[in-house]
């Protein structure tokens, strides 16, 4: 039983045991499963330098032997650049001046070797401080045949011999170029005489004497190195090393590594294809293993300097154990795959759930070939493994390769793939936004920038007039436009980021693509005037890189200052511009540049774009409602006294017409149909109505109806008369239409629009107006000057009143109307003035025509006597309803020059063109008023007459609601308003 009891125990507690043993297992596999997602190598640690600068790689990154490797090389120190040295590994291949009129230059060297190689320059300034470059890297492939030669420049006072050690040759390898074959060039004086010792002799010319010829072996060096497994060091036989510094370091090869020492307390940097920088390695010792690249270079730093340099060689057998299995890897920065793949992009992930693309905007690819640098785009990674996928673009992408990374053991992530320097741009707060289009006016734009490496404590961003190419790294392109630094938020958790304002308001436009405002003096930016010529934000010998935003300034052609541009790669109003970040770090980091993101300029609204207004006022008055007690009531003016003697014997002056007038109408008033009772049994319609009104009936109300309409007849049927009558009068069009040399065939046209207008100024000094377009116009109206108003219509009409002048001619013509039309002669006296001339004549004729026209309607006798006028009684009619609208340009940047602005009034209820109830659908017009200049305020009034059967119902007490629109198309986009009020009781 005891025996049982202690088996079952000791069954429980192995069972125990291994469950437990189970759940730790199951614990501990995925606590590892999370290390392995945030696992993450050690942030690298760059070389600082003394200022900057940028090497951009201008020529293909693959050439053959015996080919160029071009650069473009800039650097940015108070003290200026004294010269510049390119560098093939440890090898200094090239040597240039420093830029004196720009703030880089262009370096050349042959390609004197297969492999891969790594290039960079180290740029020495006017105090002897030296700066190197993030290395380049170039693949050189063989050439055929055996031996191919490339031409080198000697340095100063540099023999073949010395040459040859400098790029670590044989000394039979370097020979002088052979002199041209006779007759091959121009025929040029001996130089035995005077002209050996001029300019000819030892001008620039002698570069030629200072070139020599390398021979190289065009195949690969060394020949077949694929199962070799040891480093090759090269050290340098000539340096750029400061003064001071210390000596270059010693290495010793064991296989595939290199042990690198150095003197105590140097720190040792190395740089490859993948670091995008020089990166820490060790202090005083540092062992160069081949996961830092095929190509790799190394110097010392202590107090007194930078060493020179050492490069070091791994051949492919070396390489072979990166982790990577698949037809696609990433090494060292470098993208390897079996054959070029075009326009490619990249998807990387590590746990299958979130994908990171490369490059990071999906509207960007790069060329990929079997080998492709891609450091500057790598993101931050970490754990222990990496999938990778490799797409082709095009209208339906597709993947072409893949790859699986397992980190070997004794590496990281980063030291196999290489070191995180991605760097991207967006708008803030809209990541995915890819592009600004900008619509009429400029805007302050906000960019974020992101970067992958924790060393980018600091961006330069740029503002280009073109999209640059993705391997220009300069600090200081050809067209840059703007260009200021960022630093990074503190505490950035994550790599770094920071943000950055562009005004796009600042950017300089090319001179004459913007219009030229009313009283704006020509030649400021985007204006017309003086040649002008760009004198960008950073350039020149000692410039140095602007920490706020700083924009290119235009300055009049011919400036003292070298540094200057032409003014045609300034933008134009709709054009495309590029925002792009480069990493420039304070203490050193990575060298990487983001993309380029487009912003589309405005284009400044104009009368041929159209115009934006903002409604500041819309006021309405729809007047008094008609008294019926009034309707067909006439105003009568007379010109005598009250209580002035009747003709007589002892007055035989008084015509009798006169005598007859003072009978009906001895003082001046209002006189009704009432006012003359018809005779008694009289059955005629006007009896009957006279009787109704009498009365109180309603009928009164449609009689008022019915001589409205009997008085707009006669309205019209003036107008057509006095039109007709003056446009026979050729003379009088012919000057008025002088500014116009097509008048002739027109004249009766003009002579038309000339009539029709001073006739509508006539209806409205009887309450009648159908349209008051201006301010001007209601003044000149109130003011009772009824014919400067028609000539103020005249003007709309498009007649150049301001501008007529009468010719000898013109008087006789003014006189022959006038006697035409019954004028006096008083009207006559303005002929100095065509236009107010004609409103004259016109107007005194058409007053006493239409008199006479509504006096008959009426019913009501009209005497044609000097000084008698009659005009319907203004309390039985509707008054007209009068809109007055301002508004404003609302774009400060916006040029209205000229812009008439139609707008139309109706009704707010109806979605039809129908007019604001119970009034009719009409038009007017806003023009700008004082100062004109094309930013100001425009203003104007309509009026509309009630179109109701029964005006005096639809009136009375009628709230009346009033939308104004603008009418298309048109130069003015004014937005509807709406305005309401109540109409006014009638006069008693």
């Amino acid at each position: 039983m005891t025996t049982s009891r202690r088996l079952w125990i000791l069954a429980y507690v192995t069972a125990g045991a291994v469950l437990i043993a189970g759940v730790a297992v199951q614990i501990r596999h995925h606590a590892d499963g999370g290390r392995e997602q945030t696992e993450a190598a050690p942030a690298a640690v760059y070389a600082a330098m003394p200022f900057e600068a940028t090497m951009s790689q201008v020529s293909a990154p693959v050439t053959t032997v015996g080919g160029s490797m071009m650069f473009s090389v800039g650097g940015f120190s108070k003290s200026g650049i004294d010269h510049i040295d390119l560098y093939d590994g440890a090898r200094m291949v090239a040597r240039s001046p420093g830029p004196k009129y720009s703030s880089e230059a262009s370096l050349s060297a042959p390609a004197l070797s297969t492999g891969e190689h790594l290039v960079h320059a180290e740029l020495v300034d006017g105090k002897g401080h030296v700066t190197k470059t993030a290395p380049s890297t170039v693949g050189v492939a063989p050439g055929p045949g055996g031996q191919r030669a490339a031409l080198v420049t000697l340095l100063p006072g540099e023999t073949r011999e010395a040459v040859a050690k400098r790029l670590g040759l044989a000394p039979d390898a370097v020979s002088e170029p052979e002199p041209p074959p006779a007759g091959a060039g121009p025929d040029e004086p001996e130089a035995d005489g005077p002209e050996a010792d001029g300019p000819e002799a030892d001008g620039p010319e002698a570069s030629d004497a200072a070139t020599v010829v390398v021979t190289v072996d065009a195949q690969i060096e060394g020949g077949d190195d694929r199962g070799v497994r040891e480093a090759v060091v090269q050290a340098p036989a000539q340096v750029t090393a400061e003064r001071g510094a210390p000596a270059a370091p010693t290495t010793k090869v064991d296989g595939c590594s290199v042990k690198v020492s150095s003197t105590k307390g140097a720190t040792i940097f190395r740089a490859g294809s993948g670091t995008s920088g020089w990166v820490k390695a060790g202090s005083g010792t540092a062992v160069i293993d081949p996961m830092g690249g095929s190509a790799q270079s190394v110097f010392a730093r202590d107090p007194g300097g930078d060493s020179s340099t050492v490069s070091v060689q791994m051949p492919p057998a070396c390489q072979a154990a990166t982790g990577w299995t698949g037809n696609a890897s990433i090494v060292n920065g470098t993208l390897n795959l079996d054959q070029p793949n075009g326009s490619t992009f990249l998807y990387l992930t590590q746990s299958s759930k979130r994908w990171i693309r490369i490059p990071s905007n999906p509207n960007e690819t790069f060329k990929a070939g079997v080998h492709t640098d891609i450091a500057n785009m790598l993101p931050a990674l970490a754990g222990r493994s990496l999938d990778l996928q490799v797409w082709k673009a095009g209208e339906f992408p597709k993947q072409v390769a893949s790859g699986k990374l397992q980190v070997p053991e004794g590496q990281t992530l980063n030291s196999v793939v290489g070191e995180p320097a991605a760097l991207t741009l967006g708008l803030a707060g809209e990541p995915t936004r890819t592009a600004v289009e900008l619509g009429s006016t400029d805007e302050k734009l906000t960019f974020a920038w992101d970067a992958a490496s924790d060393s980018t404590d600091r961006i330069q961003w740029q503002l280009l007039a073109g999209k640059p190419s993705p391997a220009d790294g300069s600090l200081a392109p050809t067209q840059l436009l703007a260009t200021g630094q960022s630093l990074a938020i503190p505490n950035s958790r994550v790599g770094r980021r920071g943000t950055f304002v562009l005004d796009t308001a600042d950017i300089i436009r090319r001179p004459g693509s913007l219009p030229t405002k009313s009283g704006e003096q020509a030649g400021g930016a985007g204006q017309p005037g003086a040649l002008k010529v760009l004198k960008p934000p950073v350039a020149g010998a000692g410039a140095t890189l602007p920490s706020s935003a700083s924009f290119g300034a235009l300055v009049p052609a011919g400036t003292t200052d070298p540094v200057v541009q032409a003014a045609s790669i300034l933008p134009k109003p709709g054009d495309t511009v590029w925002v792009r970040a480069l990493a420039n770090p304070t203490k050193g980091g990575p060298t990487s540049t983001s993309n380029s993101y487009p912003v589309t300029l405005p284009v400044p609204q104009s009368t041929e774009t159209g115009v934006d207004f903002t409604v500041d006022s819309l006021t309405i008055d729809p007047g008094r409602a008609p008294n019926p007690s009034w309707a067909g009531c006439q105003q009568v003016t007379v010109p005598w006294a009250a209580g002035e003697p009747s003709a007589s014997l002892e007055n035989p002056g008084m015509t009798f017409q006169r005598d007859v007038a003072r009978r009906f109408y001895p003082v001046s008033g209002s006189y009704c149909a009432r006012d003359f009772p018809p005779p008694k049994r009289c059955d005629d319609w006007y009896c009957k109505a006279y009787y109704a009104a009498a009365a109180g009936v309603a009928f009164v109300i449609d009689l008022a109806a019915q001589a409205w309409d009997i008085i707009s007849y006669a309205y019209n049927s003036v107008i057509t008369a006095v039109v007709d009558t003056f446009a026979k009068y050729n003379p009088i069009c012919l000057t008025l239409a002088a500014a116009d040399e097509g008048a002739g065939d027109g004249c009766a046209a003009v002579a038309s629009v000339v009539a029709g207008v001073a006739v509508t100024a006539v209806l409205a000094s009887f309450g009648l107006p159908p349209s008051l377009p201006t301010s001007a116009q209601v003044k000149a109206l109130a003011d009772g000057e009824v014919a400067l108003l028609a000539v103020e219509l005249m003007k709309q009409a498009g007649i150049p009143c301001d501008s007529l002048k009468a010719d000898p001619a013109f008087a006789d013509a003014i006189t022959s109307a006038g006697g035409e039309l019954g004028a006096p002669s008083e009207a006559t006296a303005a002929a100095a003035d065509p236009c107010l001339a004609v409103a004259k004549i016109l107007i005194s004729s058409v007053k006493k025509q239409v008199s006479s026209a509504t006096a008959a309607a009426s019913g009501l006798p009209y005497f044609d006597i000097p000084g008698f006028e009659m005009a319907p009684d203004k309390r039985g009619l509707a008054d007209p309803l009068l809109v007055q609208l301002s508004a404003h340009v609302t774009e400060a940047d916006a040029d209205a020059t000229g812009a008439v602005c139609r707008v139309q009034m109706r009704d707010p209820a109806n979605k039809l063109d129908h007019g604001p109830t119970p009034y009719a659908w009409e038009t007017f017009v806003l023009t700008e008023d004082e100062p004109l200049d094309g930013t100001g305020s425009w203003s104007g009034a309509g009026t509309s007459q009630e179109a109701a059967v029964d005006p005096v119902a639809a009136l009375t007490d009628a709230n009346i609601a009033v939308e104004t629109r603008s009418v298309y198309p048109s130069p003015c986009d004014i937005p509807p308003a709406t305005a309401t009020k109540r109409v006014a009781p009638p006069d008693p």
